[in-house]
C-alpha cells in the first residue's frame, strides 16, 4: 500500500516530504525567534538601545512572509499528492474488479464493490492517507522541537520526551476496538447497498405485488444497522479523543510548571520560558494527536486489506490474448457442479468453426450453464474444453443473454461500447440487428440518450442493441442465451436468420424452442436433459415446419 503511495504520487511526494521538513523547521524557528525577541527586548529596556530590536523585528517580518509561502507550498503539494494517490488507488481498485474472473465477481456480489469504490475509498483517503500525512508532520514537529528544547535546557527536553511516552500507550488501548468497529461498518454498508440495489432494481416487482411495507422495513433495518455501526465507532473514537485531551494539557501544565521553577532558579531566561511554551505545544500536542491519528490509521486496516485483495490480480491478465476459434471447440468428459450440486455430467461433443448449433432443453436443465462454460465463466469443472486443440485458454467470445444491460450513454455508445468504429460498420451492425427502424424514429438517431438502464427501449429493442454489439465486433464465436425471447415472432425470425447467415461465425443458440422453418439452418441441435447432452438427429435433418405435437421443445 505504501509503495502505491510513492508510485502514484511520484516526484510530488518527495517534494512534499522535503517541504514538510522545511515547514517543521520554520515552525520551530518561531519559538527560537520568540526567545531571542524577548531577551533582546529585555536588554533594550535595560540599555535604552533599540537598534538591535528594530533589526530583529525587520528580520522577523521577512521570516513570516517566507514562512507563509512555505506553508502555501506545503498545502498545495499535499493536495496534489492526495489527488494523484487517490486517483491511482481508485483506478487500481476498478482495474482489479474489471480484471476478475466473472465467477469470482458474482461469488461476492456488486454491493461489496460499490461500497469499496465509494465509502471505503473515502475512509481510506480521510482516515488513512491524510492521517498518514499528519503523522509524518507531527513526527517532524516533535523532532525539531525536541532538538531546540535540548538547546534551551536539556532537563526540560528530557522531561518532555518522557511525557511523550504516555500517548504511545493510548493506541494500544483502542486499536483492536477501532479495527473491529470499522469492519462492522464495512459489512453493514455492504448489506445496505445490496438492499438499495434490490429496491431500485426490483421496483416494478415491489410495485406490482404491493410489497412497499416489507421493503420499507428492510431498508430501515439496514439503514439503522449501518448508522448504529458508525455511531459505535464514533463513540470509540470519542473515548480515544477524551483520553488524549485529558492527558495532553496535563503534560503541558507539568512541563510549564517545571520550566517556571527552572526560571526562578536562573537555569533558563524569561525568553526561554516563552520558547518552552511554544515548543511544548509543538511537541506535546502533536504527540497526543499522533496517538489518535495512529488509532484512526489502524482502524482502516480492514479497508486497506480489501483494497489489496481487490487489486492483487494486477497487472491485467483478463481478456488478454483471447484465442479466436479457427478450427473447433472440443468438450471432452466435462462435468460441472454448482455448490456441490451436479448440473452437467460427462459432456462430449465438438463445435466446428463457423457452425450453427442450437441447444434445447427445459428450464433448469443446464442450458445456460453449458453456455457459461463455453464462454469461460467457470473453470472449476472436470474434463477438458479445448480451443483448436489447446486447453485452458481464454476464448474470444460474445455472449448475448435474455437480460441486456444498457449503459448510461447514447445508443451509439451502447453499440460501440464507447469505442470508435467506422460509420459504415456501425450502420451494417444496426441493419443486421434489425435496429434501423427503431433508430429512424429517434429524434437524434444513434446519438439519442438511451436513458438509465435503457428505460426508453423495450426488452426486445435492448436485445437488438446487444446483437448489434456482437455483429459490430465481428466475433467469431457467438453465444446466444434466449437472446430473441423478448422479440415478436417476425423480428425474432429476422434476427435469427441474419445471425445464421453470418459466414465464418460459430453460433450457439440456447433456447427452449426453435423458430419454425429454421431447423434445417442448424448443423446440429443438442438436447440437454438431466445434465446430459444428446444430438437430436431427427430435428437436425428436418427442413420443414416443426411439428409441435411430436417434440415439446417446439411448443
Amino acid at each position: 500500500m505504501k509503495n502505491r503511495i510513492f508510485k502514484y504520487g511520484g516526484a510530488a511526494v518527495y517534494a512534499f516530504i522535503a517541504m514538510v521538513a522545511v515547514a517543521a523547521a520554520a515552525q520551530t524557528s518561531i519559538a527560537l525567534l520568540l526567545n531571542i525577541m524577548i531577551d533582546t527586548a529585555s536588554e533594550a529596556v535595560s540599555s535604552g538601545e533599540l537598534s538591535g530590536l528594530v533589526r530583529l523585528a525587520a528580520f522577523c517580518c521577512v521570516f513570516t512572509v517566507i514562512f507563509g509561502f512555505v506553508i502555501y507550498l506545503k498545502e498545495a503539494l499535499e493536495a496534489l499528492c492526495v489527488k494523484r494517490i487517490m486517483n491511482g488507488v481508485r483506478c487500481d481498485a476498478a482495474d482489479g474488479i474489471l480484471n476478475m474472473k466473472i465467477s469470482d465477481f458474482y461469488s461476492v456480489g456488486s454491493a461489496e464493490y460499490v461500497t469499496l469504490l465509494n465509502q471505503n475509498l473515502s475512509v481510506y483517503e480521510n482516515d488513512y492517507l491524510k492521517n498518514l500525512i499528519a503523522v509524518y508532520e507531527s513526527v517532524l514537529d516533535i523532532a525539531f522541537g525536541t532538538v531546540l528544547l535540548f538547546y534551551i535546557n536539556p532537563a526540560v527536553a528530557v522531561i518532555s520526551i518522557a511525557a511523550m511516552a504516555i500517548p504511545g500507550l493510548i493506541p494500544m488501548l483502542f486499536g483492536k476496538k477501532l479495527m473491529a468497529g470499522q469492519k462492522k461498518i464495512m459489512e453493514a454498508t455492504e448489506e445496505y447497498n445490496a438492499g438499495v440495489g434490490d429496491m431500485l432494481g426490483g421496483f416494478d416487482v415491489i410495485y406490482s405485488f404491493r410489497a412497499h411495507d416489507v421493503f420499507r422495513r428492510r431498508g430501515r433495518e439496514a439503514s439503522s444497522k449501518m448508522e448504529e455501526s458508525k455511531e459505535n465507532l464514533a463513540r470509540t473514537k470519542a473515548a480515544l479523543m477524551g483520553v488524549v485531551n485529558f492527558a495532553s494539557p496535563t503534560v503541558q501544565f507539568l512541563i510549564m510548571t517545571i520550566a517556571g521553577v527552572f526560571a526562578v532558579y536562573g537555569y533558563i531566561t524569561v525568553g526561554s520560558i516563552v520558547a518552552v511554551v511554544q515548543l511544548s505545544g509543538q511537541i506535546v500536542s502533536p504527540a497526543f494527536s499522533l496517538s489518535s491519528k495512529l488509532g484512526a490509521i489502524k482502524s482502516t486496516y480492514p479497508i486497506r486489506e480489501k483494497i489489496d485483495d481487490t487489486v492483487k490480480t494486477l497487472p491485467r491478465t483478463n481478456n488478454v490474448c483471447a484465442r479466436e476459434l479457427t478450427r473447433e471447440l472440443a468438450i471432452k468428459n466435462v462435468s460441472f457442479s454448482y455448490n456441490e450440486i451436479p448440473v452437467l455430467k460427462d459432456l462430449n461433443f465438438t463445435l466446428r468453426a463457423g457452425g450453427k448449433y442450437a441447444v434445447l432443453g427445459r428450464s433448469g436443465s443446464g442450458k445456460s450453464t453449458l453456455l457459461k462454460l463455453i464462454a469461460g465463466y467457470y473453470d472449476n469443472y472436470t474434463g477438458e474444453i479445448k480451443t483448436d486443440g489447446q486447453a485452458n485458454v481464454p476464448r474470444d467470445v460474445a455472449v448475448i443473454s435474455q437480460e441486456v444491460f444498457i449503459f448510461d450513454g447514447t445508443v451509439r455508445e451502447n453499440i460501440t461500447l464507447f469505442e470508435d468504429f467506422p460509420e459504415n460498420e456501425i450502420s451494417a451492425a444496426v441493419r443486421g440487428a434489425g435496429l434501423d427502424g427503431v433508430i429512424s424514429e429517434l429524434d437524434n438517431g444513434l446519438d439519442t440518450p438511451a436513458g438509465e438502464g435503457g428505460k426508453r427501449f423495450s426488452g426486445g429493442e435492448r436485445q437488438r442493441i446487444a446483437v448489434a454489439r456482437a455483429i459490430l465486433r465481428k466475433k467469431k464465436l457467438l453465444l446466444l442465451d434466449e437472446a430473441t425471447s423478448m422479440l415478436d415472432a417476425e423480428h425474432s425470425r429476422q434476427i435469427e436468420q441474419e445471425i445464421l447467415g453470418l459466414d465464418g461465425v460459430t453460433c450457439v443458440f440456447v433456447t427452449h424452442k426453435l423458430t419454425p422453418g429454421l431447423a434445417d439452418r442448424y448443423d446440429k441441435i443438442f438436447v440437454v436433459e438431466n445434465g446430459k447432452i444428446t444430438v437430436d438427429e431427427d430435428i437436425s435433418e428436418h427442413s420443414g415446419v416443426v411439428n409441435a405435437s411430436t417434440n415439446p421443445f417446439y411448443s
